[in-house]
């Protein structure tokens, strides 16, 4: 059931085509049936299993039902380090040294 609110936000919005922007995002072509709800949050890898991102959305376009094809949205992991001002370690004695100078 839609509030008075969403209804009145509704009436007042204009639409514009085509207007999707997907700013240091990442999109990858799937079938539709190999990303599903529920899958948010999970690793993209590439072929060489190097991780490049976290899905967190898909975007289906009007003709995906005849193509079978939909996309997946992925944060890559430099801008989501970048926003989050922290650093991958790759050396766990990185972090041992880290966690103790912290102590």
């Amino acid at each position: 059931m839609k509030t008075r609110l969403v209804e009145e936000i509704g009436e007042m919005r204009q639409q514009c085509f085509p207007t999707i922007w997907f700013d240091r995002q990442l999109i990858f072509e799937f079938k539709h049936e190999d990303f599903e709800p529920g899958d948010s949050g999970a690793s993209v890898v590439d072929k060489k299993g190097n991780a490049l991102g976290i899905l967190h959305a898909s975007w289906m376009t009007e003709n995906y039902r005849d193509h079978r094809y939909s996309y997946a949205i992925a944060s890559p992991y430099f801008a989501i380090f970048e926003a989050l001002e922290v650093y991958p370690a790759s050396n766990p004695t990185v972090i041992a040294e880290a966690s103790s100078a912290n102590n």
